[in-house]
């Protein structure tokens, strides 16, 4: 569902990252999406180059590079998470979602 739009689902998981604003170390960032170092700079160079996110550099230590989400990054995100909301919609309205929702005896909007 993304990949008309242009996006991979780790360029989304990048952007859904940073979605709360505060900005990520790559190191940390890497650690939380469970990618190794060199993916996520090829992600990361990959979304800056279409203004989608940007790095700014530490105040207290300017050695250290965070990465932020742009307007730009924010604006497409909504649009991707609109699609993947869509999917998993339409996902837990199949018969096979409910089948195994039963098997697993949860309830179907979980």
């Amino acid at each position: 569902m993304l990949a008309p739009e242009g996006f991979t689902v780790e360029q989304w998981r990048v952007l859904r990252a940073l979605a709360d604003g505060a900005g990520h170390a790559m190191g940390e960032l890497a650690a939380a999406l469970r990618i190794t170092g060199p993916t996520l700079t090829r992600l990361v160079d990959g979304l800056a180059d279409e203004s989608l996110v940007y790095r700014r550099q530490s105040v207290p230590d300017r050695r250290r590079l965070s990465v932020h989400l742009a307007r730009a990054g924010r604006a497409r995100l909504e649009l991707l998470d609109a699609l993947v909301a869509a999917q998993e919609e339409a996902l837990r309205a199949s018969p096979e979602w409910r089948a195994l929702a039963r098997l697993v005896g949860r309830s179907v909007e979980a």
